[in-house]
């Protein structure tokens, strides 16, 4: 049975992002930073053998995915599915992060009329039961060794990406919970290996940035906004035992 390797991306920067805007659910586009920083972490992970890739169907995601597998991965094939999008945020898009000053803001809850918790969190594992676990059990591609690795590029949002680490270490006991607690910048690189049979697994890392230490790159006005800072208060939210 092979081990799965999943890579998992932050989007690009948007306009949203630089402006401090909550962007949820709403379908927004990069903007020149998001897509340079999208061709430095296709540079980054350009040594990566994918096997296959997956998006959230929001533009932003979509567009940061298309960039990474252009120029190193063009024979991958990539998915779209609506079980990687962000969080909805109901009443706070379109807000911007710092500029409401009402209580629940303050304290990083969600507004009344947004995704609960955990229906996002049910969410995150949905996809990651759907679409990687099956990986890790004895493969039926003829392509895809039973000893070998396999790559997965996934390419969603902060508040996703940090709320699916906290429950695959909360709820299925993956291994790595010392390394949670970083925010997510725009194309920030976490990886997460799937032992052989998927009943068990390691966080290995939680958002690289090493390919945006270079000139233009460096500034992410996202950190404690927006998205990154609707999914802090997921870490309340988890169970007890994490």
């Amino acid at each position: 049975m092979p081990t799965v390797i999943v890579w998992i991306v932050r989007h690009g920067e948007t306009y949203e992002n630089a402006a401090g805007i909550i962007q949820g659910q709403r379908d927004t586009i990069l903007n020149d930073q998001g897509r340079a920083q999208s061709k430095a972490a296709a540079d980054a992970l350009a040594y990566v053998p994918f096997s296959v890739a997956y998006t959230s169907e929001l533009k932003r995601a979509s567009d940061t995915a298309q960039i990474l597998l252009r120029k190193h991965h063009r024979n991958v094939t990539l998915y779209s599915d609506p079980l990687l999008k962000e969080r909805f945020m109901g009443s706070w898009e379109g807000t911007r992060g710092v500029s409401l000053k009402d209580k629940d803001k303050a304290e990083k809850r969600p507004p009344w009329d947004g995704e609960p918790s955990p229906v996002f969190g049910a969410r995150c594992l949905a996809w990651w039961d759907s679409s990687i676990l099956p990986l890790a059990k004895a493969s039926t591609n003829p392509n895809i060794s039973r000893n070998s690795e396999v790559h997965v590029l996934a390419v969603t949002h902060g508040a996703y990406i940090q709320t699916l680490l906290y429950n695959l270490v909360a709820a299925r006991s993956y291994r790595g919970k010392e390394l949670l607690g970083p925010s997510f910048y725009n194309t920030s690189i976490s990886a997460i290996t799937v032992e052989p049979g998927g009943r068990s697994g390691e966080i290995l890392y939680v958002a690289n940035i090493q390919h945006l230490i270079q000139p233009g790159l460096t500034d992410n006005p996202d950190v404690l906004e927006g998205e990154d800072k609707a999914g802090k208060e997921m870490e309340a939210d988890a169970p007890r035992e994490l």
